[in-house]
């Protein structure tokens, strides 16, 4: 069976994928998992990996993060060039082989945003179940919300929801923290608004803007505590460097609508944020923030996840030196 799950939500995407692993149902599945780099893949490679017979059990595993995301056409006329060799095999073959996978084998193509017109998706879609995680704003971010609270056992009013949406990142890997915590720490099922203001103040979200603050005002020790308290609190690797990265992408579309006299309120339709407060930290960067340095920082955060992703650095250490570099950049 072929499945492709792709969108900006990467959080609904990692939900999707754990269920089709729960679907599988074997106490023998995590030897029996298969994870591959798309980035790098070959069609040999992963035929190998899906025709190889699961391990005193029925089901198997493979999961392929990034495949999809090679075949996006964004890469000009250098598009030809890389349609040849192993990318090649994928468009002419993959097909054909999906049609012919053991039964045995579950494939889980895990991909971030891709367009429609994608040639690899446009061949495999008919052959697979497809699910799309476009990112979750508004009404729809509000109703997540009170579905989340209620799946846990508690209650949020539309109007408390519609605030905790307000106040706290979009993206649900921090809202899930957030409800969470207030779940934990509220006196009753119920979570109120005096719960989602008082839990503002201390929010991971606090943390990451302050992180960021830190950064742009280039105060290194702060910026290595904050960091520390991040991973301390949970925070993941990749999601401290996803935060930075998108901030740093907000600072710039900023920048450029503030020369242009943009009015705030377009700017936040723009950035597509719907916390005013997370608008707020992003102008008041965007106000003092040199260009050449938000590009050079780009840099900076590219050069650490790949440090990171080919093991030639831990990604606690990455980190560390990435801070270090950012505030003397």
């Amino acid at each position: 069976m072929l499945h492709i799950l792709y969108g900006e939500d990467d959080f609904s995407r990692r939900e999707a994928l754990q269920q089709i692993r729960s679907g599988l149902g074997s106490d023998l599945l995590e030897s029996n998992t298969t994870l591959l780099d798309g980035a790098h893949l070959t069609l040999a490679r992963l035929r190998a990996a899906c025709d190889a017979l699961p391990f005193f059990t029925t089901s198997r595993l493979v999961v392929v993060e990034g495949l999809l995301e090679r075949f996006e056409p964004r890469y000009g006329k250098q598009s030809d060039k890389r349609r040849q060799g192993p990318d090649s095999e994928f468009i002419q073959d993959m097909p054909g082989y999906a049609r012919q996978m053991p039964q045995s084998t579950t494939l889980v193509l895990l991909d971030g945003a891709i367009k429609p017109a994608n040639p690899l998706l446009k061949l495999l879609a008919p052959l697979a179940k497809v699910q799309v995680f476009p990112p979750i704003r508004g009404q729809r971010l509000n109703s997540w919300i009170q579905d989340r609270v209620a799946a846990n056992g508690g209650h949020i009013t539309p109007e408390v929801a519609k605030l905790l949406g307000e106040h706290t990142s979009d993206d649900l890997w921090s809202m899930t923290n957030e409800i969470d915590k207030l779940l934990l720490y509220a006196p009753g099922p119920v979570i109120t608004e005096n719960d989602v203001l008082e839990a503002i103040s201390n929010s991971r979200e606090a943390s990451e803007y302050a992180f960021m603050d830190a950064i742009m005002s280039r105060q290194l020790d702060t910026a290595q505590r904050l960091l520390h308290r991040l991973l301390d609190e949970g925070t993941k690797p990749p999601q401290i460097l996803s935060f930075i990265t998108k901030q740093l992408g907000l600072i710039l579309k900023a920048r450029d609508a503030m020369e242009h006299r943009v009015p705030r309120q377009d700017i936040q339709t723009l950035l597509g944020l719907a916390s005013s407060f997370a608008v707020d930290k992003v102008l008041m960067s965007a106000r003092t923030a040199d260009i050449g340095r938000l590009s050079a920082a780009y840099n900076l955060v590219l050069q650490a996840d790949l440090d990171i992703k080919t093991g030639t650095t831990s990604d606690l250490l990455a980190l560390d030196i990435l801070a270090v570099e950012l505030c003397r950049s």
